[in-house]
């Protein structure tokens, strides 16, 4: 069903990309203050919001990633620290993957047929709390969070996602996490141009 919205939209606005911007505040989960988890505000608003966070001490902005992405095209940002786990050992041989830690966003962007903005989003936050040896080997230990929702809001609006934790070094204590997210078409392009 998915696919077949995708292809419907790319018949119409295929050349349409949209700059979609995340503001990452974090604070401590103690003094966090409690607000409706998802909220779609006016852009103002938002810009309010996020002044009041730094003003006041009660947030640190910690990553501004974004990316471009077509419409109906899936596009991914990421804020990441790449640490090595071993993946499979022989005698001899060591095979080493990397594992990413940080912020993962990835975005799928459409125009809909009402001029709205629909903009499927996964983000994934992680970070290591410390590490375990296992067969011998030293692996980071890893504390997640997912978050997945399919969004829809007019231009000139932007998202606001409170009440996302993670835990967080030293002391194992809990962060809460505030992501700001904003959508704009950047510019119209014709295919083959």
């Amino acid at each position: 069903m998915k696919e077949e919205a995708r292809k419907q939209n790319r018949q119409s606005a295929s050349d349409e990309l949209f700059k979609v911007a995340f503001q990452v505040f974090e604070q401590d989960a103690a003094g966090a203050v409690a607000t409706s988890p998802l909220r779609i505000v006016p852009r103002s608003q938002a810009d309010k919001e996020r002044s009041w966070l730094l003003k006041n001490g009660r947030a640190k902005s910690i990553a501004r990633p974004w990316t471009i992405a077509r419409s109906g095209d899936v596009a991914t940002s990421r804020v990441v620290a790449n640490h090595p786990i071993v993946a499979a050992s022989e005698p001899g041989k060591v095979t080493v993957e990397y594992l990413p830690v940080g912020y993962i966003f990835n975005v799928l962007p459409m125009r809909l047929a009402d001029g709205n903005i629909y903009l499927g989003l996964n983000m994934t936050m992680s970070d290591v709390l410390g590490e375990e040896i296992i067969g011998g080997n030293t692996y980071p230990v890893i504390s997640s969070c997912i978050f997945s929702a399919p969004l829809t809001f007019q231009s000139g609006e932007s998202v606001v996602i409170n009440g996302l934790e993670i835990e967080r070094t030293p002391k194992l204590k809990k962060t809460a996490i505030t992501v700001f997210v904003t959508v704009d078409a950047v510019q119209e392009m014709e295919i083959g141009a």
